[in-house]
């Protein structure tokens, strides 16, 4: 008699390798932390998300971003083969002044 094979058990690894955004990347990445906050220069029209997915785990939500003055979020889930989710949230602050061009200023005569 053969003995029962058990389907081998899917995956729950639903925690990112790494998470980033070029440019003006955040520091301190942790696959337990699933929220942080990051400013960007009012220059900054887009960042691009990147995220690492462990083994036979999917991610979405990564990609260019387009950011409005203010606050902007970037959403990504972590999908792990057995289908349980994580979601990691990053707010971008965009920076409202805008670097003045110093050949615009005049000196006021006096």
């Amino acid at each position: 008699q053969q003995p029962e094979q058990k389907p081998a058990e899917k995956s729950s690894n639903n925690k990112l390798k790494n998470l980033a955004i070029r440019p003006n990347d955040f520091s301190g990445f942790q696959a337990n932390t699933t929220k942080y906050n990051v400013s960007v220069p009012n220059d900054v029209t887009e960042v691009e998300v990147y995220a690492e997915a462990p083994e036979k785990a999917t991610v979405s939500g990564t990609g260019k971003i387009k950011l409005e003055v203010g606050s902007n979020q970037a959403k990504v889930v972590c999908t792990a083969e057995d289908g349980t989710t994580k979601t990691y949230n990053v707010k971008i602050e965009k920076e409202i002044t805008e670097n003045i061009d110093p050949d615009y200023i005049k000196e006021e005569s006096s």
